[in-house]
């Protein structure tokens, strides 16, 4: 009986559970920070910056991923490559996008831009999640730059990561 007196008076006070927010309403917000610049010159997609984790109200939830940083080629022989994923194994990529969001192939001795990124994901489970940004290269005369500008070590950026439940 006292579960059921609990549940209407929480019922009375109008204020509804995340489980009945209506869709497109913001359930949470995680922001997070990566200080610093890291380099890689792998030549498979390996983890520069990981997000804060966030975990889905429910399976049915949608995620918009946001963020803001400098990404770079370094070197004079060859491109860098940059992606980002879910739990650091499913690749986020939109239709059109090959293997990149982002890379260079200029050939000068390092280029940068900043960059920011968003994307609305679907990760249909109800257990934290996380995000990266993942960077390879076409070889060790190359390296792939996130969170700074190629050489310059006395300017960096870091990486800011906003996640947002979106109820679905």
């Amino acid at each position: 009986m006292a579960l059921s007196k609990i549940q209407s008076a929480s019922m009375d006070t109008g204020v509804p559970t995340r489980a009945q927010m209506p869709a497109g309403s913001v359930l949470q917000v995680i922001s997070g920070y990566n200080s610093g610049k890291v380099t890689t010159n792998a030549t498979s997609f390996t983890a520069l910056a990981t997000s804060p984790s966030i975990t889905p109200t429910t399976a049915t939830s949608k995620i918009l991923v946001s963020l803001s940083t400098n990404i770079a080629r370094q070197g004079s022989a060859g491109n860098a490559y940059f992606a980002v994923y879910r739990n650091g194994t499913t690749s986020l990529l939109q239709s059109g996008q090959v293997e990149h969001f982002g890379f260079w192939n200029d050939y000068s001795a390092y280029t940068f831009t900043s960059m920011t990124w968003q994307y609305l994901d679907s990760p249909a489970v109800a257990t934290p999640v996380y995000y990266q940004i993942q960077g390879k290269t076409d070889g060790a005369a190359v390296s792939a730059v996130v969170g700074g500008r190629g050489l310059d070590e006395t300017h960096t950026n870091g990486v800011l990561w906003t996640l947002m439940e979106i109820a679905a």
